[in-house]
């Protein structure tokens, strides 16, 4: 069985300290916002862990961590911002320390009305990765295998996913310790579909900031990247049979209306016409057996809805 232990100190290294007054202070109060713990939750997780062999016999820091508790105590303004995006975001997380920390959001998930099993499933994950000696944390940054993410990268991401970017979100999805925590605690269908939504709330981000007065598409390195994949998730689950016009049509039609894009259905199903030739050009084969090629394959099927895209805004413009 997995034995969870109460968190006693969070690592230093969670922080970018350099943003905060007294970061020691800081991560001491996360401790002390720390309620009784919910026999329940606790019950749930092992419960979770019962189906992780790797987990048996390990041992799991928890913390239900109150941001009420939080602001009733005497951090700067500064500091408690800081850890609030941290630490108070998501309903549960966890940190990859030598012994996995979980924390979960006592406030956010009694408004939520509970956490789902996925979510825990999720975090677990993580903890196994650590105990199985895949990922951790150092002070240099993000081991896993034999990648690594630096400090610097993981806490400008952390900060765009604060700030609600599109394209950090396909960025957080695409890193291999997310994908594996998703794909085996919601299903591949699951993962994939979130995938492509993120890569197409990329683009039109992108084309909104930038579309009517930027020529060169190559300019916009950060959103390029976020785009490029999309031809892979548009076929479904790297190369796995779909079809394209189901795995888009219901995306691309949620995405235009989150992201306020003035575009009819007759330009919906223009816009899909030309992923769809772009895709059909390159044989449809995806993952592509050579990486250099899926990369030409999405900057063509970025390029060309690029120019669609700005077609259309000018004839919009000129009518």
């Amino acid at each position: 069985m997995l034995t969870i232990t109460r968190c006693k100190s969070i690592p230093a290294f969670t922080i970018d300290a350099a943003l905060y007054d007294n970061p020691e202070r800081a991560l001491a109060a996360v401790v002390v916002s720390a309620v009784e713990p919910s026999p329940a939750y606790v019950e749930r997780i092992q419960a979770i862990a019962e189906g992780m062999p790797l987990l048996a016999g390990k041992t799991l820091q928890y913390a239900e961590i109150s941001l009420e508790k939080l602001e009733d105590g005497d951090l700067n303004p500064s500091d408690s911002q800081g850890i609030r995006s941290v630490f108070f975001d998501h309903p549960a997380m966890v940190i990859m320390d030598t012994t996995p920390i979980m924390f979960i959001h006592h406030d956010l998930v009694k408004e939520l009305g509970g956490i789902d099993e996925s979510t825990l499933h999720h975090e677990l994950v993580h903890a196994e990765q650590v105990l199985r000696g895949d990922s951790r944390i150092t002070e240099e940054g993000m081991h896993w295998k034999e990648d690594f993410q630096s400090k610097e990268e993981a806490f400008n991401l952390s900060a765009a996913l604060h700030a609600r970017d599109p394209g950090a979100v396909y960025v957080y999805l695409n890193l291999p310790w997310e994908e594996e925590a998703f794909r085996r605690s919601e299903g591949d269908d699951s993962y994939f579909n979130k995938r492509m939504d993120a890569a197409i709330k990329s683009l039109f981000f992108n084309v909104q900031q930038h579309g009517r007065v930027d020529d060169d598409p190559f300019s916009l390195e950060d959103y390029r990247y976020g785009f490029l994949s999309l031809c892979a998730d548009a076929l479904g689950q790297e190369g796995a049979g779909s079809d394209m016009e189901a795995v888009t049509g219901a995306a691309f039609q949620q995405v235009l209306e989150e992201c306020h894009v003035n575009l009819d259905d007759a330009q919906v199903a223009s816009l899909r016409d030309v992923i769809h030739a772009t895709l059909a050009q390159a044989g449809e084969v995806s993952p592509f057996p050579i990486e250099q090629d899926r990369n030409q394959v999405c900057i063509n099927l970025y390029l060309a809805c690029q120019v669609w895209l700005r077609a259309e805004y000018a004839r919009q413009e000129q009518g």
